[in-house]
């Protein structure tokens, strides 16, 4: 049994052992830089797919060869060949006997670069980004000399961003053509440190002030803003 298993080792020392599929495709007795061809292949016909990006800030096209969106032909290519590989011979034995009785079916990996494509987006990301105003009092001798309320900020929500684009996968990669997808990008809310609310739990229970002021005589623009 070890004299055939050496002897069915060496006659497939360059390529995939049989059975071994990916994606349901039968790779058995192909190299590993044939896997890698005919994945890089199939993602020429997705290059033209357009990802349109909405939000306030603006909108932005995005083709899928910019960002090297796609199957990841270099790690399925290297996890097919690599099976029954590895450093354990009885684990060796057994993927090779189920791959052959059976067949093993590795799924479809894929990629895209994040880096492209936050670095494509950051005009749009800049825009978005809206620091939070805290609350602020200031007290002196006693009296609240100034006051503004809390502001919430936002930014784009960059790995909510990317949770899309990895769904957006299986619709790429399954047409038949290119398509044009969009997705708008997500926000996410940033909360100041001092709120209005805790600014007005720091002790203030009564009226500090209070003034009134006529606005008969007034410029055009003040009766303006008062109505």
């Amino acid at each position: 049994i070890s004299f055939a298993f050496i002897i069915f080792q060496s006659l497939h020392r360059n390529v995939i052992y049989p059975g071994v599929s990916v994606n349901g495709i039968d790779f058995g007795g192909k190299t590993e830089k044939q896997i890698k061809d005919f994945f890089a292949k199939k993602n020429e016909k997705i290059q033209d797919t357009k990802f349109v990006f909405t939000s306030e800030a603006g909108i932005a096209t995005v083709s899928a060869k910019e960002i090297n969106f796609g199957y990841d032909e270099d790690l399925l290519s290297k996890q097919a060949f690599s099976l029954g590989r590895s450093n354990d011979v009885v684990t060796n034995i057994s993927l090779i006997f189920q791959a052959y009785i059976n067949g093993l079916n590795l799924p479809p990996a894929y990629h895209y670069s994040d880096t492209k494509l936050i670095a494509i987006l950051s005009p749009i990301i800049e825009k978005l980004q809206i620091d939070p105003i805290d609350s602020l009092f200031t007290f002196r001798s006693g009296r609240v000399t100034v006051f503004k309320p809390s502001k919430d900020g936002q930014t784009a929500d960059i790995e909510g961003l990317k949770s899309l684009m990895s769904t957006k996968f299986l619709a790429v990669i399954s047409s038949s053509k290119p398509q044009t997808l969009v997705i708008e990008i997500p926000i996410k809310v940033l909360k100041p440190k001092i709120t209005t609310d805790k600014a007005n739990n720091l002790g203030i229970k009564e009226l500090l002030a209070s003034g009134t002021s006529l606005f008969q005589h007034s410029i055009p623009n003040r009766i303006y803003n008062i109505s």
